[in-house]
């Protein structure tokens, strides 16, 4: 979720001590969005996110992404197995999702 791209950049650029960090996660949001097809969030995928939320416990915009994923039949990528997610595994690996560190 391009929400989500923000907010993590924001602090990046924050913590990477540059003054406009805000402006500068926007502009990186807005380039993502003119070279990437950003999804649309349909009924379906709320729907189905709330059901993910439910069931695993995890963070709402990893469960819009996984919900995302399987409405677009593609894979949703995380970098990390977060903490929370590890409890939920069992139920993680039936979904279509990939972790890149895990994968390194």
């Amino acid at each position: 979720m391009l929400s989500e791209v923000l907010y993590a950049a924001s602090r990046i650029y924050s913590v990477a001590g540059f003054a406009e960090h805000n402006r500068m996660a926007l502009d990186l949001v807005l380039w993502i969005k003119n070279v990437a097809e950003v999804a649309e969030i349909t009924l379906d995928i709320a729907l189905r996110a709330g059901e993910l939320k439910k069931l695993l416990g995890i963070a709402l915009t990893d469960c819009y992404v996984i919900a995302t994923a399987e409405t677009l039949n593609a894979t949703a990528l995380f970098l990390k197995i977060e903490e929370e997610m590890k409890k939920r595994m069992h139920l993680i690996e039936k979904l279509p999702v990939e972790f890149i560190v895990e994968a390194l």
